[in-house]
């Protein structure tokens, strides 16, 4: 396990290489070097030959290392039709996963602090604090696993699955099936690994990480004789351990799917 939280790296969601399309005709666009205006006639001429065809796919090169072609958006603002936006879809799953870091980064020295046996002028302010950090990583956790579950359900062909009763379930209606459902036995298929089996405290564990995200978007009163209301939660935020939970996702996924994840170093 890693010591120090992940920089995680937000890639292009779809490079057109993975495609594997039976391609008619290319039109290249080279808009390095030009004046901004020029650019900028060219891209809207591009948008124009785009909306005449329908079903065009643009492909901008990413500029990297790597300088692949990467499947790209072609929006203009409702506010000012005029203007072309040319967007590299990013993986909203990375960007799930950095910004939990992100939280769980800061969540973290605050933890620290509230289990200290030093003594603190004031818990509640740090407590607040770290509930408000803690909460959204915990959230962006669990959406990073949500993510990753749907765009693996489109991998799989529609009917793949059955319902009880044998008859075949669509891809939507699979992204709508229970989160322990998903992790359990939907993708173990997909993927052909049964993390369940393989590695069932860390399983159990990322389960659990699940239970709190829902105890924390379905806010429950759990009333006490010494009238608190949330003293259970508030405890299992306290134990919750914000690095474990960050690497146990990032294991997960990174099992199932090597490569899935780079890091900023």
């Amino acid at each position: 396990m890693s010591k120090v939280f992940r920089k995680i790296k937000v890639d292009p969601l779809t490079s057109l290489n993975s495609l594997n399309l039976k391609i008619s005709e290319v039109k290249h666009i080279d808009l390095n070097d030009l004046p901004p205006d020029e650019a900028e006639r060219r891209v809207t001429e591009a948008f124009k030959f785009i909306k005449k065809f329908g079903e065009a796919i643009v492909a901008v090169k990413t500029g990297d290392e790597k300088n692949e072609a990467v499947i790209t958006s072609v929006l203009n603002s409702s506010q000012n039709k005029g203007q072309i936006i040319l967007l590299q879809e990013p993986n909203p799953v990375h960007l799930y996963l950095q910004i939990a870091n992100e939280h769980l980064e800061a969540a973290q020295p605050l933890r620290n602090m509230i289990r200290s046996r030093n003594r603190v002028d004031n818990y509640f302010g740090l407590l607040t604090n770290y509930f408000k950090e803690v909460s959204q990583g915990i959230i962006f956790l669990v959406m990073t696993l949500e993510g990753f579950f749907n765009q693996g359900i489109q991998m799989v062909p529609e009917g793949y699955f059955l319902d009880e009763a044998g008859s075949p379930l669509t891809k939507n209606q699979l992204e709508w099936i229970d989160f322990n459902s998903k992790i359990r036995y939907v993708m173990p298929v997909i993927s052909g690994f049964d993390y369940y089996t393989q590695f069932n405290e860390k399983y159990n564990k990322i389960v659990r990480i699940n239970d709190l995200r829902n105890d924390l978007t379905h806010l429950k009163v759990s009333q006490k004789k010494n009238m608190t209301r949330y003293e259970d939660l508030n405890k299992r935020l306290i134990d919750f351990n914000p690095l474990e939970a960050s690497e146990l996702v990032f294991h997960y996924i990174m099992t199932l799917y090597p490569g899935y994840f780079t890091e900023d170093v």
